[in-house]
């Protein structure tokens, strides 16, 4: 009788297989979108403190690059493209060219991981009602509530895009209580 476990074999994704790429095993580099990225310390900061090889793309219109690197050690900068940006302004392929600018050799299938953590002055019930800014169904109230609204429906459409360059990247999309 042997205890030996089976060996692993890789998931068979069909079809899928053609754009899956070997990333990340000859110590080439994956990457992490952020988007909605504010201080660049939640899905960015982790993704560079557990992932030797990875680079971070985050967008954000909010803050200057200044802002955000006192944010993050500055043994990171390298890893890090901050795009300044309201993300509606990007597609897909505006999106790729800008990343390649900096990394020529980026593809969308080195792609690990699409964050999204949309706004938490419109998306949050952590303000405890006071900012008044969606009813109690979450309709929007405020010209900031749908603006954000837009802004995460064209996100989500821009990731789900790129997701299929990548479809074994994970996908996440978080805000607290809302």
């Amino acid at each position: 009788m042997s205890l030996r476990a089976p060996a692993r074999q890789e998931p068979d994704f069909g079809k899928l297989n053609k754009w899956r790429c070997k990333w990340g095993k000859d110590g080439s580099h994956v990457y992490v979108l952020d988007g909605f990225s504010g201080t660049c310390t939640s899905a960015c900061l982790h993704a560079l403190k557990t992932i030797r090889n990875v680079r971070v793309v985050c967008i954000d219109k909010d803050h200057s690059l200044d802002y955000v690197r006192s944010f993050i050690p500055s043994k990171y900068w390298d890893k890090v493209l901050y795009i300044q940006d309201d993300i509606r302004q990007l597609d897909k392929r505006k999106l790729l060219s800008k990343i390649q600018a900096v990394w020529p050799k980026a593809e969308y299938c080195h792609f690990i991981h699409l964050h999204l953590s949309p706004s938490c002055r419109t998306y949050s019930r952590a303000d405890r009602g006071i900012s008044r800014h969606r009813n109690r169904d979450g309709t929007p109230l405020t010209v900031r509530a749908k603006d954000d609204d837009s802004a995460l429906r064209h996100a989500v459409r821009l990731v789900l895009e790129i997701h299929k360059c990548c479809p074994t990247a994970c996908i996440t999309i978080e805000n607290p209580a809302s």
